[in-house]
């Protein structure tokens, strides 16, 4: 399952659109709520969460007691193609090493 498309479905808008209209302080509410509920209900699952996710620690030590986590790390230069056309918080390379660096 895939948290950011469940957020989609729920707001039916895309994340971007979210991230506009209702600010990130809203979206990782929405988030952690939905990581909360999914993590607790779904057995035998894997909830693919967008790399924020970890960022409330009171979210990620729950989701640590209840589940393997496993964190994907992909080469900058991939994401940056990706992450510059399709993310709010990225607008250029910089933007994107923060974020990696802080999600680290």
């Amino acid at each position: 399952m895939d948290l950011d498309e469940e957020i989609v479905k729920l707001e039916g808008k895309p994340i971007d659109k979210v991230f506009t209209e209702h600010g990130e302080s809203y979206f990782r509410s929405l988030e952690s709520k939905l990581m909360h509920k999914y993590s607790n209900e779904l057995v035998g699952y894997i909830i693919s969460l967008g790399g924020g996710s970890i960022l409330s620690k009171e979210s990620f030590d729950e989701l640590r007691k209840k589940s393997i986590v496993i964190n994907l790390v992909r080469d900058i230069n991939l994401v940056e193609k990706e992450s510059l056309k399709n993310r709010p918080l990225v607008h250029d390379i910089e933007d994107l090493k923060s974020i990696i660096k802080n999600r680290e």
